[in-house]
């Protein structure tokens, strides 16, 4: 008896929600300072990262003919992916070696993520793009926002940590800080600038899946996380999962012929996260610059309190703006 194996939207929905719970169940069952933990995480994270490049591959001839060279950028991207978790498998656990960084696996993923970005700027030139000011605006807010976030929680202290020394280790973490955030700029002028996108539920899962990659990017860099170990238990997974959502946004992009396809013509963005979102990131950065001033100065008599500007020149310049603009909406 021959069995059907029925690849939908539902079946690789239940694989993901499957596989990423055994991936968290193993990470926090096994001690992380044990070689088995490390054995398991690089196995799940490759074979993760392969289930996704083959998923993208196995729709490459259903895309439609106008998204077809999107997503066959972003399968090579997906593959290089898998080749760079490969090499790392192989290093740190076949040949029990540390892996170099810089390394081939760094050139891997790099080279996937410049994939993603050649696949961004595909996308949106080839699209009639309708320019205004308040998208503009709102990607500067957070394109900013993220920028000093970055600087003041990733970049500094990997200098501090390096003594002020420029090495080859820290330069590859710059070039990997960079572009994320380049990634999020075009997240972003997908999901604002563009006034009409096909497959909006392809498009979502696509973004949403870079996103999800930055977050645990910077995570993975930021100080917090080289202090505490478990953290990398929770963000390894995170990579995988980004993979998953992106090779989903790619069966969702299939022919109208295909099953389970809906084609969509709509707005991209909703008015009020829109309006929304970019505020939302002020407070938060605001919000985290506080906190983070008061754990570090508190003293006998209290929390000495610190202006935005004593950390970012961009924060204090975008909370005027903000303010401006909620007058003029108001």
């Amino acid at each position: 008896m021959r069995l059907h194996f029925k690849l939908d939207s539902r079946t690789i929905l239940i694989t993901i929600v499957i596989y990423m719970l055994a991936f968290y169940a193993w990470n926090f069952s096994v001690p992380l300072s044990s070689r088995l933990w490390s054995v398991g995480c690089n196995l799940f994270s490759t074979i993760g990262s392969l289930t996704a490049a083959i998923w993208l591959a196995m729709g490459s001839r259903t895309y439609e003919p106008t998204e077809r060279r999107f997503w066959l950028i972003v399968t090579f991207s997906a593959f290089c992916y898998f080749c760079g978790d490969a090499t790392w498998f192989a290093i740190q656990v076949v040949l029990s070696s540390e892996v170099p960084s810089p390394g081939l696996p760094d050139v891997l993923y790099l080279l996937c993520t410049l994939s993603y970005i050649i696949a961004f700027i595909l996308k949106i030139l080839k699209r009639k793009l309708k320019f205004s000011l308040d998208p503009m605006f709102d990607i500067a807010i957070i394109m900013a926002v993220a920028i000093s976030m970055s600087w003041e929680f990733i970049v500094k202290p990997i200098f501090l940590l390096g003594g002020g020394a420029i090495t080859s280790s820290i330069l590859v973490s710059l070039v990997y800080i960079t572009s994320d955030l380049v990634l999020l700029l075009g997240a972003l002028c997908l999901y604002w600038v563009i006034e009409n996108v096909h497959s909006k539920k392809s498009m979502l899962c696509f973004i949403f899946g870079m996103i999800l990659q930055i977050t645990a990017d910077s995570v993975y860099y930021s100080p917090f996380a080289n202090s505490n170990g478990w953290i990398y238990a929770i963000v390894d997974p995170l990579y995988t999962l980004s993979l998953f959502l992106i090779a989903f946004g790619g069966y969702l992009s299939r022919k109208p012929g295909t099953k389970n396809r809906t084609p969509e013509n709509r707005q991209v963005y909703n008015g009020a996260i829109r309006l929304a979102l970019p505020y939302v990131m002020i407070i938060i950065l605001l919000v985290t610059l506080f906190l983070s001033t008061g754990t570090s100065q508190h003293r006998h008599m209290g929390i000495r309190y610190v202006h935005c500007s004593d950390y970012s020149p961009a924060v204090q310049q975008l909370s005027g703006q903000a303010e401006e603009r909620i007058r003029r909406i108001a």
